[in-house]
């Protein structure tokens, strides 16, 4: 998938940038605090029954105005239509809200929910999350398998 693709891009980058570093290992276990907000947790279930369905009427209707797609500069809902396609039957939104989506996810400081969990995660001081990444695979390797300095497995 493409999430695991850019998190191996990633571990390289983190790998080369850390050459001179000491090896860092953390673990990063899943969370889910959705429950804590019963109205929000009633919306992603319908959201996820929603993205089973590739319910398209119901993905718009709650789609704002101003969504952000990606790190830099664009958004909005008509960015995103052309970005993803979701009418489209190739779409890989689905597959992609799905995995997001069942990665549980995290209230930030703001109280904004995030997700999949590992983009709210609470990491220790001096963490950039351009230059870490989060392995999601049962069987992960770590950083003793092969070296990885800046490995963080969730599925560990």
């Amino acid at each position: 998938m493409r999430v695991r693709a850019i998190v191996a891009c990633q571990l390289f980058a983190a790998t080369l940038a850390s050459a001179d570093a000491a090896a860092q290992v953390a673990k990063l276990y899943p969370v889910d605090e959705a429950a804590r907000d019963p109205e929000f947790f009633a919306f992603r279930t319908r959201l996820i029954v929603a993205v089973q369905k590739h319910d398209t009427a119901f993905l718009y209707s709650v789609l704002s105005e101003h969504i952000r797609i990606s790190f830099g500069s664009g958004g909005g809902a008509a960015a995103f239509k052309e970005r993803w396609h979701p009418e489209d039957p190739e779409s890989r939104l689905w597959d992609t809200l799905a995995e997001v989506l069942a990665f549980g996810g995290q209230f930030d400081e703001s109280k904004t929910f995030c997700a999949p969990y590992w983009f709210a995660a609470r990491l220790s001081a001096g963490d950039d999350p351009f230059v870490y990444g989060v392995t999601t695979a049962p069987a992960s390797r770590n950083a003793t398998d092969d070296g990885c300095s800046n490995c963080s497995s969730a599925g560990d």
